[in-house]
């Protein structure tokens, strides 16, 4: 049986100031005791959590704090804004703000959780505009708190153009440092650490990258996708904590591509590679929808020091458009993936190192929606958590559920 806890809420607050600073303000009491426990509990109930986003191909970042809490982090087209919200474990919205605003262009963020420091590193890059008059290029803002204090300000990571106009921007911390990559211009790129320069080519010809820990092994991979001419499919390779250059030659992913009229095909989705290190585990979970000319198969690897290996979770013919992978605290993962046609999003979990999966658990879209043009996920050690971007008439936003697995 499928249960779902989700709670209302209200978004945005602050907005920063224009000094750049290394961190955010200092923490404050977290009190959430005026928004209640959740009210809605139901199958395939979707709470509405950004209220109008002005773009359907927004997507957002999600990362998890030392207390358990979801961090959202997503941008606003009509406000020119990027806006980060935490959510309880029991779907509780809490504090809000506003990290940028008034940017003449803000690409979709990443973030991730830096546990001994107590705080959230968020990386987008901006072009700047009237009330944030920066140069170009990748900026970090470290968020500490319930967000209840003033927002943190920017600093610079890249100025190099290929930062500033990146795109499926991505983030990883490991014991040596916080990454992020990249997209622009048609290749793949990584940075190190929080100081500017030093960004590396992962790959020249590569599109909507992604960063996955193995922390069992202590191994950064970058998955990528790629489509030039006996090149299509799911790439990877290790990279360099020292330098973040990659580590290892590029291997294709076996069976990410699929055999069409005498030639191999590939359809590239507009979404990062989905992918997550295993807790506890020497592996990395990838998961793509593939197929040509629709893609009616959802497929998964698990890339350990060994190799990769494959299987199927889905394939019955309906076009799935995309897919999200999460990884929970016990060295389980979670895949979900949209079938617009259906107004559905299914999800199946794995057992304990990826080897097996359950069956199928099913939400339907938010009622009068069309979509999603984005997902992602996020698991506790009993429950996922999906947040997608759906249409709503004209406008969309991004809407929140719970998903437990079967019984």
């Amino acid at each position: 049986m499928l249960r779902l806890a989700i709670s209302l809420g209200v978004l945005f607050g602050l907005a920063l100031g224009p000094a750049a600073l290394p961190a955010a303000a200092s923490s404050s009491a977290l009190d959430v005791g005026s928004r209640g426990a959740p009210r809605d509990r139901g199958s395939g109930v979707w709470i509405n959590v950004t209220q109008e986003t002005g773009t359907s191909h927004s997507w957002p970042a999600v990362t998890r704090d030392g207390d358990g809490w979801l961090r959202l982090v997503w941008t606003n087209d009509i406000a020119r804004s990027l806006g980060t919200l935490r959510i309880s474990p029991d779907g509780v919205l809490g504090s809000s703000a506003s990290l940028a605003r008034d940017c003449s262009h803000i690409n979709d963020p990443a973030a991730a959780y830096d546990v001994p420091e107590g705080r959230m590193l968020v990386f987008a890059s901006l072009i700047g505009g009237d009330y944030l008059p920066l140069a170009d290029g990748l900026y970090a803002w470290a968020v500490s708190g319930d967000l209840n204090s003033y927002p943190p300000s920017q600093t610079p990571v890249s100025g190099s153009a290929s930062a500033a106009s990146g795109t499926a921007m991505q983030a990883a911390i490991t014991p040596a440092a916080v990454f992020q990559s990249w997209s622009a211009g048609g290749g793949v790129y990584v940075h190190r650490g929080l100081t500017p320069g030093g960004d590396q080519v992962v790959s020249a010809d590569g599109y909507h990258g992604s960063l996955a820990l193995d922390s069992r092994s202590n191994r950064l991979l970058v998955l990528l996708a790629r489509t030039a001419r006996g090149k299509g499919g799911l790439w990877w390779r290790t990279i360099d904590q020292t330098t973040g250059a990659g580590a290892s030659a590029a291997s294709r992913l076996v069976h990410s591509t699929t055999r069409y009229r005498g030639s191999s095909r590939f359809k590239m989705r507009d979404m990062p590679v989905p992918a997550a290190g295993l807790a506890g585990r020497a592996a990395v979970v990838v998961a793509y929808p593939t197929g040509y000319p629709s893609t009616g198969t959802v497929r998964v690897w698990r890339i350990a020091p060994g190799g990769p290996t494959t299987s199927i979770l889905a394939d019955d013919g309906q076009d799935k458009t995309l897919v999200a992978v999460a990884a929970d605290p016990r060295g389980r993962a979670w895949v979900v993936w949209a079938e617009p046609d259906r107004r559905r999003v299914f999800a199946r979990r794995s057992n304990v190192g990826a080897t097996a999966w359950g069956p199928v658990v099913t939400v339907r879209a938010p009622a009068s929606t069309g979509g999603p043009w984005s997902l992602v996920a996020s698991a506790q050690t009993d429950r996922l958590e999906v947040i997608a971007h759906w249409n709503i008439g004209m406008s969309d936003a991004f809407f929140y559920t719970q998903v437990f697995p079967p019984r």
